[in-house]
């Protein structure tokens, strides 16, 4: 019930979703002819209020479009919530001493083409390459891959399974990754995680690799669940140089839309988490 509520949360109170439902509704109130009376001044004023009224609809949808997909604004937004920890490259030198031995890489990165046969890394797919890199650097000794399904109907495609032989293709030693492929959110993740080193009788702090608009999340649920952990965030979605040119200011952008519903699917996330005492 938990992880069907969160998903329809994030439908619910996705921008787009109430830009739809306001135009929707303007056009209904446009359209409507059934009722209007005889009399012609009462006619007047009833298809005044009609337009009043769907004028306002839109001018909420636009309103909500302009700040939604403001650039600057999703921008601003985006740095200060994911902070700069773990910014400096797998690749830096001076990184290797610093990172704990065993690597956690949360799911959400990896797709796999079945008609083409081919895997694909996603947005965010950034994760995938700082555990892997990891291991190929020597810099992690294992690496756990955690991610099951996160479809509520369809559980054919289990990431960790298709990512595990991803890093096998790419050359990694298969006896360096560990998975676990029944999580479907990040509480499961965090849970499962430590069921694991558990049983692999691993104490000490994992490297906790993730988006850094989800670290936030993440680390609240494996501070929860007793994991020990040093934060790796990758996958940075904002841009610190602040580079805006004019439109920026003043054309809504699809791709600030899509960042800020991924900032509110992580906000309604640490709420629900909180309220069901998970976080």
């Amino acid at each position: 019930m938990f992880f069907i509520l969160s998903k329809v949360l994030s439908f619910l109170l996705s921008p787009l979703f109430w830009v739809s439902i306001l135009v929707v509704i303007a056009l209904i109130k446009l359209n409507l002819r059934e009722t209007v009376p005889q009399n012609k001044f009462k006619k007047w004023f009833y298809l005044y209020l009609q337009k009043r009224n769907a004028r306002k609809n839109l001018s909420y949808a636009i309103v909500i479009l302009f700040l939604c997909g403001n650039s600057v604004l999703i921008n601003e937004l985006n740095i200060w919530w994911e902070g700069s920890e773990g910014s400096e490259s797998i690749l830096d030198v001076s990184v290797k001493s610093t990172l704990p031995k065993t690597a956690v890489v949360l799911g959400g990165y990896l797709g796999y083409d079945r008609v083409r046969n081919r895997y694909r890394l996603m947005d965010a797919g950034d994760r995938f390459m700082v555990g892997f890199q990891g291991i190929q650097l020597g810099k992690f000794d294992r690496v756990i891959l955690s991610g099951g399904s996160s479809s509520i109907i369809n559980h054919v495609y289990y990431e960790a399974v298709e990512a595990r032989k991803y890093m096998i293709s790419l050359g990694v030693d298969s006896n360096k990754i560990i998975i676990d492929p029944k999580a479907r959110n990040t509480y499961e993740n965090a849970v499962y995680t430590k069921h694991l080193l558990d049983s692999l009788k691993i104490k000490e702090p994992v490297c906790l690799i993730t988006s850094a608009s989800h670290m936030n999340r993440s680390a609240m649920c494996y501070k929860k669940v007793g994991v020990p952990f040093v934060e790796y965030r990758a996958h940075f979605t904002s841009s610190k140089d602040r580079n805006y040119s004019l439109s920026s200011f003043i054309v809504p952008s699809a791709g600030a839309i899509d960042k800020l519903g991924d900032l509110m699917h992580e906000w309604i996330g640490i709420m629900t988490y909180k309220i069901s005492g998970k976080g």
